[in-house]
């Protein structure tokens, strides 16, 4: 992280308002297209003076690039991506609940060395939610299956080690590629947030390839999938044929001479 942006973080607090937004977004999406707005108010700030580039020094990708170096300082601050990763946590837990209802989250109970769903009398042992899920370290997973967790001799010996990581590590990854989707999903909003905020189509992708460079590359791609029809038995007549390497021809022309005026 660069001076500037560290200069940032250390400075800038994220109001509580915006873990609520951020939860809501990752539950609803940007419903009326408010909560993106609202909580880009709260966000664009991390970008520090990126944000305050003016309008005629602006790339096309400069919309993203704010969002993106916002979002990323967030994350460069161990309290705000941990309030981060606890909304996105509540978020996945309102979606298990939503599509599962009182199976979640999964309570596990010990019989036979082994980790079983809990029945009615049973004790629990381990419960599946996030905070359970995520609150293991990685030193501490490795150790349930190190070679001395295995050793009944050994001080370090854990009889449920392998079977604690076996029902432990999917709802982990689970948990983990829910965040990341909402992490891309809430990047992606801010984006187009700033953007009406700022009075551009959010419809308009942003393209860093020049025209000149542009243009060849698309017509070849047409060419591409137009030989591939054909290669596939798309039947093309000679005539069509003829209009079409036409057309290719005069539009590679006048890029040709594009590129000599430019």
């Amino acid at each position: 992280m660069d001076t500037a942006t560290s200069k940032v973080v250390d400075t800038l607090r994220l109001d509580k308002e915006a873990d609520r937004l951020m939860q809501d977004l990752a539950v609803m999406g940007d419903k009326g297209k408010v909560t993106a707005s609202k909580l880009l108010e709260y966000v664009v700030g991390f970008a520090g003076e990126l944000y305050k580039v003016p309008t005629s020094k602006r790339k096309p990708t400069w919309f993203k690039e704010v969002i993106d170096l916002a979002v990323g300082a967030m994350y460069k601050s161990d309290a705000i991506s941990k309030r981060v990763n606890n909304a996105f946590h509540k978020a996945y837990e309102l979606k298990e609940i939503a599509n599962k209802g009182d199976a979640y989250p999964v309570i596990l109970t010990v019989k036979n060395n082994d980790y079983v769903k809990c029945q009615s009398g049973d004790i629990p042992a381990l419960t599946l939610d996030t905070e359970t899920c995520m609150g293991f370290t990685v030193s501490a997973i490795t150790a349930w299956t190190s070679k001395g967790a295995k050793d009944p001799k050994n001080s370090a010996y854990d009889k449920l080690g392998v079977a604690r990581k076996g029902v432990v590590m999917p709802e982990r990854k689970n948990i983990g590629e829910y965040r990341k989707g909402a992490k891309r999903d809430m990047k992606s909003a801010l984006t187009k947030a700033l953007k009406r905020k700022l009075g551009v189509p959010t419809n308009v992708k942003a393209d860093t390839e020049p025209t000149k460079v542009r243009i060849p590359i698309s017509i070849a791609t047409i060419v591409k999938y137009r030989d591939k029809g054909i290669s596939n038995g798309d039947t093309w007549s000679q005539a069509q044929t003829d209009m079409f390497e036409q057309g290719v021809a005069l539009i590679e022309k006048s890029c040709n001479v594009f590129n000599k005026a430019k």
